[in-house]
């Protein structure tokens, strides 16, 4: 008989340390997966303490606006909104490296006059296909600033367009027969 018991212990001691290493095992792998629990709540309060600083960070490095390598608004000014501003630089950029304005105004030396040699961008005159070259005038440039200020420039004043004007009309100098 003390065989039979001790055998019937044995069995009961094996199924109670067979159920005692399950318990651990599936408490230790619980035990893991409240660490990480604890592990990432911990790193969400901290970012949450501090986010505000993280995106004061990331919109230092994050660039004013997306360039385009070929853009010819490349080398623009910008303020701290990313808007270009609307100074004597931006302008005369505007007018000699924008492809619809770029080579639309010229000096004549032989009368000292500022010249439209093309027609203005949105100049969808039917009546009259072909352009001839002629002077400059203060309608030419309120159109000028109409333009100016849809492609992007809308705080662009009219003395600083002008400026802009005639500095790219001195750089495309026509002879004394209008060649250029």
């Amino acid at each position: 008989m003390d065989d039979e018991r001790r055998e019937r212990i044995d069995a009961l001691l094996f199924r109670v340390h067979r159920t005692k290493l399950a318990f651990e095992a599936r408490w230790q792998g619980r035990a893991e997966v409240l660490a990480r629990r604890y592990q990432l709540h911990r790193f969400c309060a901290e970012y949450r303490k501090n986010h505000h600083r993280y995106q004061r960070i990331a919109a230092a490095r994050k660039p004013a606006r997306p360039v385009k390598d070929t853009d010819w608004r490349e080398p623009m000014q910008h303020d701290e909104l990313g808007l270009p501003l609307p100074n004597q630089y931006n302008a005369y950029l505007c007018m000699s490296e924008c492809p619809e304005l770029s080579g639309l105004v010229g000096y004549d030396l032989s009368t000292g006059r500022m010249m439209l040699k093309a027609p203005l961008p949105g100049d969808w005159r039917i009546d009259k296909p072909d352009f001839e070259m002629r002077a400059f005038c203060r309608d030419d440039l309120t159109a000028l600033l109409v333009f100016v200020q849809a492609i992007g420039f809308p705080r662009m004043r009219r003395d600083t367009l002008f400026w802009a004007v005639r500095r790219a009309a001195r750089f495309n100098e026509l002879g004394p027969r209008h060649e250029g």
